[in-house]
């Protein structure tokens, strides 16, 4: 075989090796990352909380008013139950607007806020008045049809330790959430 020969068997090789590299760290290798649906409800109720996530869009959940409201729609929310002012005592903390961002493999997000003024209140008890609570909200989508987190809330007398939670997907809820969101 000639110099030449061997100069482009070699650079075929180098040529492939390369090509082949390139393409496996490729677009066609990559997992898509699962998001959200958007106008949905995500929802999780244990007996220290609940969660009510209303999706604005895949990455994007919508606000909720802290506070007791009352609408014909499915609202977002984020209730703690305060069992130190009332047995069934409730703190609605509601949450500002989240844009989730990717990390690691899956859309997540986490923020901390504090409110002032916020109303404990339980039917037929005595309603008490949080001069100021913190708030902390985490959230891993797992997939498209739930939300693995926690959440807590600091502020005497309703203090609590970090809560998990898991929020679903529920196709019932779909039809119930303001044609506004």
């Amino acid at each position: 075989m000639s110099r030449h020969g061997r100069m482009l068997k070699v650079g075929a090789v180098t040529i492939g090796l390369v090509t082949m590299l390139a393409t496996s760290s490729g677009p066609a290798f990559a997992k898509p990352i699962p998001a959200l649906v958007a106008h949905r409800a995500y929802v999780a109720n244990t007996s220290t909380l609940r969660v009510v996530l209303i999706t604005h869009s895949a990455r994007v959940i919508d606000s909720a008013i802290a506070g007791n409201g009352a609408s014909q729609y499915l609202e977002g929310a984020l209730v703690f139950h305060c069992p130190a002012v009332a047995a069934a005592a409730l703190i609605n903390v509601g949450m500002p607007q989240i844009t989730l961002a990717p990390v690691h493999g899956s859309y997540s997000f986490a923020v901390s806020y504090n409110l002032e003024n916020l109303t404990v209140s339980a039917v037929g008890a005595i309603e008490q008045t949080i001069p100021t609570v913190l708030v902390h909200l985490s959230g891993r989508v797992k997939n498209s049809t739930m939300v693995v987190g926690s959440a807590e809330l600091t502020g005497s007398p309703c203090t609590t330790g970090s809560i998990p939670y898991v929020a679903r997907f529920n196709a019932a809820d779909t039809k119930e959430i303001s044609p506004t969101s």
